[in-house]
């Protein structure tokens, strides 16, 4: 897991205690620090201060929300006023929001089992959705044009009037597309070509 935090004192007592409830912690004090080193292919979670200098915590945040994976965010402030988290809950729905001082070990420690599981959750959506997207990519140009227009509601002899080929060959792609996207049924083709990122046609 991460800590971000710009106060010296209170990164090492939260690496500390991080390290006590059985967990290791790569400490950042700087938000650009924090987004050169951070991989979004690792697994684990941020422990955030929201009032670091300079409007850090908010920037880091916008940051993250531009990449595919968000790290679970637990934020754990000295003093936060309420557009800040109010903002922090748009662009990350924290995972727990944590006084400084009136944080206990029972509570953290459940927060950083929750956003754990939360990352393996959320980890495994994203390696689903990239296969759906490599199974798209298989499909042919004419496989592409008829999954378009049964998309839009079409039946097999508008769409064979349209593609102005055979009812048999539009049957037949269609067979090919749920095949190669895994669909049994095309209520499940549609949740699949959705998933997947399909861009519907003008």
């Amino acid at each position: 897991m991460h800590i971000l935090d710009d106060n010296p004192e209170e990164l090492l007592l939260l690496a500390q205690l991080v390290k006590k409830l059985g967990f290791s912690a790569v400490c950042h004090s700087n938000g650009d620090e924090f987004l050169r080193r951070f991989d979004e292919c690792a697994t684990g979670c941020l422990i955030l201060e929201m009032k670091m200098a300079g409007g850090q915590s908010i920037s880091v945040l916008e940051a993250l929300a531009k990449r595919r994976i968000i790290p679970p965010i637990i934020i754990s402030t000295r003093n936060a006023d309420v557009p800040s988290v109010v903002r922090a809950y748009q662009l990350a729905c924290p995972v727990a929001f944590f006084q400084s001082r009136s944080r206990s070990e029972i509570a953290l420690l459940e927060a950083i089992q929750s956003a754990m599981a939360r990352d393996d959750e959320q980890r495994a959506e994203y390696a689903r959705r990239q296969d759906l997207e490599r199974r798209l990519q298989q499909l042919t140009q004419p496989e592409t044009d008829v999954l378009h227009l049964l998309l839009q509601g079409a039946d097999h002899t508008t769409i064979s009037t349209e593609l102005e080929v055979s009812r048999r060959t539009v049957e037949n792609r269609r067979a090919k597309i749920m095949k190669k996207l895994g669909a049994s049924c095309f209520p499940e083709l549609v949740r699949i070509a959705l998933d997947a990122g399909y861009k519907m046609r003008p």
